[in-house]
């Protein structure tokens, strides 16, 4: 096939097409979105995994408690305090010893799950574990929390 009729439709095809003003803005805004809701995604799946692996340890492992050792540097504090599901988040129940230099230290038998968790400095300061994985912020009181998976 060829001709001036062919050679004028492939023009026109090959022909580049003039966006209108706001494509470009539109495009961009459509992939943060997606963006925004792969990283909800990433969570909500992180979050779903750690309890599965709580369900089947749970499950599979029976209801023996597991010696889990707690520890956080915090140089300047007057006193630590573990809080957590484990102990339904009460300030009071778990207060965590000073060990060698700056290090507070407490180690809880925990049966087979996944335990949110944080420690309360001095009565005030909440802070999460650095060693441990973190669970979203919007979560419990909006205070940093962490994740601990025990088989």
């Amino acid at each position: 096939m060829s001709g001036p009729r062919f050679d004028e439709l492939v023009a026109t095809l090959r022909a580049p097409v003039p966006a209108d003003q706001g494509f470009e803005r539109r495009v961009i805004a459509r992939i943060e979105r997606a963006r925004v809701v792969r990283r909800r995604w990433q969570v909500a799946s992180g979050i779903a995994t750690a309890l599965l692996i709580g369900v089947l340890a749970r499950q599979l492992g029976g209801d023996h408690a597991t010696r889990v050792r707690f520890a956080f540097d915090a140089p300047a504090a007057a006193s630590v305090t573990l809080v957590g599901d484990f102990n339904d988040w009460d300030r009071a129940s778990t207060p965590l010893a000073r060990g060698d230099g700056d290090r507070w230290e407490i180690t809880l038998p925990l049966r087979s799950g996944v335990y949110r968790f944080a420690y309360l400095v001095d009565g005030e300061t909440w802070a999460a574990d650095p060693m441990a994985g973190h669970a979203p912020s919007d979560s419990d009181f909006g205070e940093p929390v962490s994740l601990l998976a025990v088989e």
